[in-house]
């Protein structure tokens, strides 16, 4: 090893996951457009041709209407999303638009990875798109699902402690 065992760019993902020194903080940035332009060049083409296809089928209504959705649904290829975990704070910047989550609202998560490894977090047992989310993950890196088995479906007490590794733990 280098010496640097926190490397996770490994799989279909471009970023380093890398605890920083502010209480168990785990930030990444996936952009798989630097890391494999040829895959991106083959989404780019498949998005052309999907909206050639429906321009010459239906119209050019349906040709923007089918762009928009390709692109929107492929941008995660193209623009990079940058993850932050920090305690039960997530927080995500996809599309250059911030939001966060409170890990501990979501019932349990699911770890998918086709085409890209991502978390699925999960309010309830059915699928709803309004209240669940996903983000990207570097292929299956550890100290995230750790970070998620920890704080997914924990229901607060008002009462933490700071424990060995200088994260707040619920006392009860």
């Amino acid at each position: 090893m280098n010496g640097r065992s926190q490397d996770a760019a490994e799989a279909d993902l471009e970023g380093v996951v890398e605890p920083a020194h502010s209480r168990g903080l785990i930030r990444y940035r996936v952009w798989p457009v630097r890391r494999h332009p040829w895959r991106a060049v083959g989404v780019a083409l498949v998005c052309t041709g999907v909206t050639v296809g429906a321009a010459w089928i239906s119209g050019l209504f349906w040709a923007v209407f089918v762009l928009v959705g390709t692109v929107l649904g492929a941008g995660v290829f193209f623009f990079p999303t940058e993850v932050s975990l920090d305690s039960y704070t997530l927080h995500v910047r996809a599309f250059g638009i911030p939001r966060t989550w409170d890990l501990r609202h979501f019932r349990r998560f699911q770890v998918s990875g086709s085409p890209m490894w991502r978390v699925e977090l999960i309010k309830r047992n059915g699928f709803d798109l309004l209240e669940n989310m996903s983000f990207p993950v570097p292929h299956m890196h550890e100290s995230i699902l750790e970070h998620l088995r920890i704080w997914v479906g924990r229901t607060p007490t008002g009462t933490f402690e700071v424990d060995d590794d200088l994260v707040p733990e619920d006392s009860r």
